[in-house]
């Protein structure tokens, strides 16, 4: 038996030593390479992107973009398709159905060269001239694969997306603009920006499914003296008036979960609160 990787904690290192890692990595060792390795880094570099040579983002872009392959998550995904073949057919049959699952199955048992993973750093091509088409293509690859991605590689196809903005687009500037870029979100990218704002402002948070989530998108819980708080946060942009339909849906799953706060944020005040704690939007 192999002895383990040494494990980095980029996290404790600066932006550029980070980076000096990721393109001179030493043998025998793991870090954090798909992804920023905090929020903070992230900020650091979209504040010099301007600095950094097209090549240099491209280097960066190649490390968080999916190439075709596999990933370690696959042992587990083909672990729960086998029990779900073997427990629940009526699960299996819709979870082979996905071309993921597919190539998963016939590349395990040899029967197939096409690795599980269909790559996305195709998007690289469109670049520096197409870069909102770019954009859509990871948008797709998300949506197409938010059942199976693990979430560092979400996170890091996340930070590929604000890094091709950042570079190539630029962000939106007045808020009237911003709050249109929020409403153009993907739904999950919406979501995870809203679960990255409360995990800001100290709560354990964790995002529920991305399907079937019960009518929260969101669970989040605060203790301080003398006060305990559990939320449940359902996500949604309206630029219209809101059914009392909706309303109700909420606070029943509000009272059935036993939380102690709703909340309801126009977009507006969603929008200072990113500001206030500095908050990255996604691309």
């Amino acid at each position: 038996m192999g002895e383990r990787p040494e494990f980095i904690d980029a996290r404790q290192m600066s932006l550029e030593e980070w980076l000096y890692l990721l393109f001179n990595p030493p043998n025998g060792a793991d870090f954090i390479d798909y992804e920023f390795p905090t929020d903070e880094h992230r900020q650091e570099y979209l504040s010099s992107i301007d600095q950094r040579s097209e090549e240099d983002v491209y280097r960066l872009l190649c490390r968080f973009l999916i190439p075709s392959g596999t990933l370690g998550i696959d042992e587990l995904r083909l672990a729960g398709l086998e029990a779900a073949q073997k427990d629940a057919p009526e699960i299996y049959e819709r979870m082979i159905r996905s071309q993921y699952h597919w190539r998963l199955v016939l590349y395990s048992a040899g029967h197939s060269q096409i690795p599980p993973w269909e790559g996305i750093t195709w998007v690289l091509d469109l670049l520096p001239h197409f870069p909102r088409q770019a954009l859509e293509g990871l948008k797709a690859y998300i949506l197409a694969h938010a059942q199976e991605l693990p979430d560092g590689r979400y996170r890091g196809l996340h930070d590929a997306a604000v890094v091709i903005r950042a570079k190539f687009i630029g962000m939106p500037g007045t808020q009237s603009e911003t709050i249109q870029y929020l409403l153009d979100l993907h739904p999950r990218d919406f979501e995870c920006l809203t679960e990255r704002l409360y995990h800001y402002m100290d709560y354990e948070t964790r995002l529920t499914a991305a399907r079937k989530d019960g009518g929260r998108d969101i669970i989040a819980s605060r203790q301080t003296p003398g006060k305990l708080e559990h939320l449940r946060i359902e996500c949604k942009r309206y630029t219209g008036p809101v059914g009392v339909e909706i309303v109700r849906s909420l606070l029943g799953v509000i009272s059935d979960k036993k939380s102690t706060k709703v909340y309801w944020l126009p977009l507006a005040v969603l929008l200072d609160l990113l500001r206030n704690w500095r908050i990255e939007i996604p691309a």
